[in-house]
């Protein structure tokens, strides 16, 4: 049953506050600072809640008592999954109105010992591409043409990573998954349960250590790249921005490529695998050919190889290494982590579709 609180209206995600021991008494602290930033909105808890964190829209009431103007989004965090102030700054200088803009910060004690970070920021448009992505392996037309929409948007905000990129040696090991790449790779060389998979791990630490992603931009990457997180126009499908920068870290270019391929497709429960759209091949080629456009640089052989390592890499610690609340520390298998290793099959595992993709 969910927490009982004060606010009745208010319908908690009892995942995240039992999950950290949290109680009633407890909820209602945090609620409580939602209600002195802002006395007199209503809030209420959004769909599809992350596991770290907690988020709640706080909309403004009109003359009339009911919620129909300014909202504002509030966000619980565990601190060891903190928004770190100076990368949102970043994201938000780079990407403007498509990332949300931080507005506050503050802390609060609950429960026994546990901080929460809670921040307030604005709300970005759009719905999430997860809530309209199609289901089953058929596209209609529409469905391709607004896939195709999006294909390029994203295209265009990766290139603007890239332009804005610095040199790799002058951040290397500085975030949690720079500093622990090669380290990763090797955890991953040992431990994937299927042989050929060990084996591209294997290949992939030795571009890696070659110095391969020498010649790549280092650049804002996000953590999370998702269709939970993908923000789009309910009609059309086109790019309005991508929310949940928690995870974000300056990595060389491409290793957040990987949710290019979350779009593509979708995860068939009852047959625990990845199923590519029919066409995805085109879409995914789509992607790749607007980017080459946006980014003349990606003719040169080097660079292109490298971007396909730094791509390859992501897949590999983004689903390779299990996220154990944020441990991320032990390989997935198959007991625990099918869907996850669903993935890694898919995307490592080449063409998929009616056709053969140029990539």
């Amino acid at each position: 049953m969910p927490l009982a609180t004060k606010n009745a209206s208010f319908d908690l995600d009892e995942g995240f506050f039992r999950r950290n021991g949290l109680k009633a008494a407890d909820v209602e602290r945090c609620l409580g600072v939602v209600r002195r930033r802002y006395p007199g909105w209503g809030f209420e808890g959004v769909r599809g809640q992350g596991g770290c964190s907690y988020t709640v829209l706080v909309r403004k009431r009109d003359r009339g008592g009911e919620g129909g103007g300014e909202v504002v989004v509030v966000q619980f965090r565990l601190l060891a999954h903190k928004i770190h102030e100076g990368i949102v700054r970043d994201v938000r200088n780079l990407w403007g109105e498509l990332v949300p803009e931080m507005l506050w910060f503050e802390d609060v004690s609950v429960g026994e010992d546990v901080r929460l970070q809670v921040c307030g920021m604005s709300r970005v448009k759009g719905v999430a591409f997860g809530g309209v992505q199609p289901c089953g392996s058929e596209l209609g037309e529409g469905e391709l043409g607004r896939l195709r929409g999006l294909m390029g948007d994203l295209a265009g905000f990766f290139m603007r990573s890239w332009r804005k990129g610095d040199g790799y040696g002058r951040v290397r090991g500085k975030g949690k998954v720079g500093a622990s790449i090669r380290e990763r790779l090797v955890l991953l060389e040992g431990g994937l349960p299927r042989r050929w998979l060990r084996l591209r791990a294997r290949s992939v630490r030795r571009g890696f250590d070659s110095g391969l992603l020498d010649c790549l931009p280092v650049v804002l990457n996000h953590g999370d790249l998702l269709p939970s997180n993908i923000m789009v126009d309910r009609g059309s499908w086109r790019l309005t921005g991508l929310v949940d920068w928690a995870e974000a870290e300056y990595l060389p270019f491409g290793m957040s490529l990987y949710g290019i391929e979350h779009l593509l497709g979708g995860f068939d429960h009852e047959r625990q695998r990845f199923v590519y759209y029919d066409r995805a091949n085109e879409l995914r080629d789509a992607f790749w050919d607007r980017l080459r456009a946006e980014i003349p640089e990606l003719r040169d052989q080097d660079i292109w190889k490298a971007v396909i390592l730094s791509r390859t890499i992501g897949i590999l610690l983004w689903h390779g290494i299990a996220w154990d609340e944020g441990r991320l520390d032990r390989v997935v298998d198959y007991v625990n982590d099918r869907e996850e290793l669903a993935y890694l099959e898919s995307f490592l595992g080449g063409s998929c579709g009616s056709r053969e993709s140029k990539l």
